[in-house]
């Protein structure tokens, strides 16, 4: 029993020492000296700001913004609350079985004290440091509300150094809120210029962005962009190719680089310096035959229909590919976003007419709505279509019914023959598509109260 004893009593020990460390350090934090202010503790506040009573988060907000320099350590503190495992399990499986399982999310405290800082002006060199740290945050709200931040309090030099920190979140944060705070700076675009050269890929592509949207030095914003295009990282490539674009006619300079990239091996990059070709100098070709090719290209095939249909009567040898990308593309909703297929066809004009007709009696459901849409967006020039579109009123699908309905509304044909299909189509389950039967029918028969049933 000696033996056990004299063994268990190191541990004893250590475990004495643990307890008065825990003791003592209850003891310092119960007698820490704490601020008030306007008579009650700076903490308090603090505790309601974070609270669920919304008015008292209120005024404890609004007595944030008056005790100023005071605020900014408990704020800090505030933008470095996280979850510890416990915690971040327990939240895990509070999601999963949709029990309530905390008040207050960190992510949201975080946010909150972001937001604060830059209400408090007057303390505007004390919060830049502790904002800046914030755009390094996991989370991206977080990040976007201290950016949010140093953009409202335009902190120039704050922002130009922290693209130089260790931290590439930081870095790219950084830059994008210098672009928003002042696009026309030199500064700005330096640093743009020297992030194309970042080790971090993700930090080269919000510098390529960048490139695009400043407005200081066309020449050598152009000419980096150039070298970019040269760059391992596809994305990277990608970014350069929609900032020229973006820059439209004024990068003229850079057209051969864009032609060059006509034959990059990424799909999304050729698409990319498609659009910039055309931008750049409103020549269909050799954009076009690029654009169609990738038609088909899984991820891009998209983008390049509605930059054919920005080409407008350009791309009318476009016109059969876009058809068969037509009746393959898929959406959602199309009612409210048509295929890009279908807006390419519309932007065309009447050289898409006669083919969108025939697609009107294509076996797919799906196909027949599309091409009703974009008989819609055609518009004037589809009166040819009103007799087929007139026809595909007595579909035996409903929305091919409501979408040529919608077709022979855009085109112009004569609406009181359209007021039964219309009444019809108020019991749509879409209320898109409701809200609309009602808008034309009230300008058709006015007289009658259409929204009553709509509901």
């Amino acid at each position: 029993m000696l033996n056990v004893n004299s063994r268990m009593r190191p541990w004893r020990n250590i475990l004495l020492v643990l307890l008065a460390g825990f003791a003592a350090t209850a003891l310092l934090v119960q007698f820490r000296p704490s601020h008030s202010f306007e008579g009650k503790p700076v903490a308090a506040w603090f505790r309601e700001l974070n609270g669920m009573d919304a008015t008292a988060r209120a005024d404890a907000a609004d007595a944030i913004h008056r005790m100023g320099s005071l605020a900014i350590p408990h704020l800090h503190e505030m933008l470095q609350q996280q979850d510890g495992p416990v915690q971040e399990q327990a939240a895990r499986l509070s999601k999963r079985f949709g029990v309530p399982y905390r008040d207050v999310d960190p992510v949201d405290v975080r946010m909150r004290a972001a937001k604060l800082l830059s209400e408090l002006p007057q303390c505007s060199t004390e919060s830049a440091p502790i904002l800046i740290e914030a755009l390094g945050d996991e989370e991206g709200r977080v990040r976007a509300e201290a950016a949010r931040s140093l953009i409202r309090l335009k902190r120039l030099d704050d922002l130009l150094e922290a693209t130089r920190s260790d931290n590439p979140l930081i870095r790219l944060h950084s830059l994008r809120a210098l672009v928003e705070v002042d696009s026309r700076n030199p500064q700005t675009l330096h640093a743009a210029m020297r992030l194309t050269s970042d080790r971090n890929a993700d930090v080269r592509e919000e510098a390529a962005q960048a490139l695009g949207q400043l407005q200081v030095n066309l020449s050598d914003q152009c000419t980096a962009l150039e070298s970019v295009l040269k760059d391992a990282h596809p994305a990277v490539r990608v970014a350069a190719c929609r900032s020229l674009a973006n820059l439209g006619a004024a990068a003229v300079m850079a057209l051969d680089a864009c032609g060059r990239a006509l034959s990059d091996p990424e799909p999304a990059v050729r698409v990319q310096a498609a659009s910039a070709c055309w931008r750049i100098s409103r020549q269909p070709t050799p954009a076009r035959e690029t654009l169609m090719a990738a038609l088909h290209e899984p991820g891009v095939g998209w983008e390049a229909a509605l930059i054919l249909g920005e080409m407008g009567a350009a791309a009318e040898c476009a016109v059969p590919e876009l058809v068969r990308a037509l009746k393959r593309e898929r959406v959602p909703r199309p009612f409210r976003t048509p295929p890009s297929s279908a807006t390419a066809l519309g932007r065309i004009g009447a050289a898409a007419v006669n083919p969108l007709v025939e697609a009107l009696r294509d076996n797919s459901t799906l196909v027949r709505i599309h091409a009703a849409l974009a008989l819609a967006l055609v518009g004037g020039p589809a009166t040819n279509a009103i007799p087929a579109l007139q026809n595909a009123l007595t579909d035996e699908n409903a929305d091919v019914q409501n979408a040529s309905i919608v077709a022979l509304i855009q085109i112009g044909a004569q609406e009181r023959s359209l007021v039964e299909p219309l009444r019809r189509m108020l019991a749509a389950e879409d209320i898109y598509l409701r809200s609309m039967a009602v808008n034309a029918l009230r300008r058709i028969a006015p007289e009658q109260q259409w929204e009553a049933l709509a509901e």
